[in-house]
């Protein structure tokens, strides 16, 4: 249906005065055109008689009901194409402001629609790099059976919410992301296509990461660790301790019990000069006597 076309029938839409002037001028039509006919046919007949002009407004009412259905057809269409645009609008709008990334696929994961921003974590420059392309193509390999399942199952309605993905960037790299999947249905219900939302998370994977090998790496210190706590009674003479059942225990035993402590026994420098000393005595007096 071409513009003019449309310009005439804007025209009419916007004034009910032209609308009955065709509808009459019709109508004279139409009583002229039965009277020229019947003045040939029938020339006993008068030019204008009942006929011609009953014939004439019956036509020209006809005209006028149709041209006004039309018109009221034609109006309701433009409510609903007007509200279309209005939705088209707004919905590109939030796919264009979204901080995350929205992808709109067919029912078979062909990328029909993308925002700048899921351009723009993949790598890419614009969306002519990768609108037609399968949804799938950005995940790595050894995921997308796992992801191919998922979307399926989401069809079916038996899967909800989202899941975590490594993507893969123009340059080969790869990224975390937090995707999140829906189904788009008609009026009917009926599933037309999909849209994923996805959010880069590699930032906050690699700062779960290093918080479990910290975590992982005091676990494995506090294993290797078991550390004497309160008051421990010691005998300041024998230097032995006293453990909770009362018994006196040698401080090596005592150690060896309550850590992971193991002991090598030797003499210092101070112990060595003294019983060195102490046993040099004892020869000169075995020997004196």
């Amino acid at each position: 249906m071409n513009k003019s076309f449309l310009d005439k029938i804007d025209l009419i839409e916007s004034n009910n005065k032209i609308l009955g002037a065709i509808s009459i001028g019709t109508a004279i039509v139409f009583i002229n055109l039965d009277a020229i006919i019947d003045s040939f046919t029938q020339p006993d007949v008068p030019y204008l008689s009942i006929d011609h002009i009953v014939v004439g407004i019956s036509t020209g009412i006809m005209i006028f009901f149709m041209l006004w259905r039309l018109k009221v057809r034609f109006k309701e269409q433009k409510k609903i194409e007007k509200e279309l645009r209005e939705s088209e609008q707004f919905l590109q709008m939030i796919i264009d402001m979204s901080p995350d990334g929205i992808i709109l696929t067919s029912l078979t994961g062909k990328i029909i629609r993308i925002s700048p921003k899921a351009i723009s974590m993949s790598g890419y420059n614009n969306h002519h790099d990768v609108v037609g392309r399968s949804i799938f193509d950005f995940i790595v390999p050894e995921e997308r059976e796992r992801a191919k399942f998922i979307a399926i199952e989401k069809l079916k309605g038996n899967h909800s919410g989202s899941l975590e993905y490594q993507l893969v960037k123009k340059d080969g790299s790869f990224f975390y992301a937090e995707v999140n999947g829906e189904v788009i249905r008609d009026s009917r219900g009926k599933p037309t296509g999909m849209m994923f939302v996805e959010r880069d998370i590699t930032e906050r994977k690699h700062i779960e990461e290093d918080r479990e090998a910290l975590l992982k790496d005091l676990q494995m210190a506090l294993s290797e660790v078991n550390t004497l706590e309160g008051v421990v009674p010691i005998c300041s003479s024998c230097k032995k301790i006293r453990d909770a059942q009362g018994i006196w225990n040698i401080l090596e035993v005592y150690l060896t019990k309550h850590t992971d402590a193991q002991f090598s026994h030797g003499i210092c420098p101070d112990c060595t000069e003294k019983y060195h000393t102490e046993l040099t005595d004892l020869k000169r007096k075995t020997s004196a006597q």
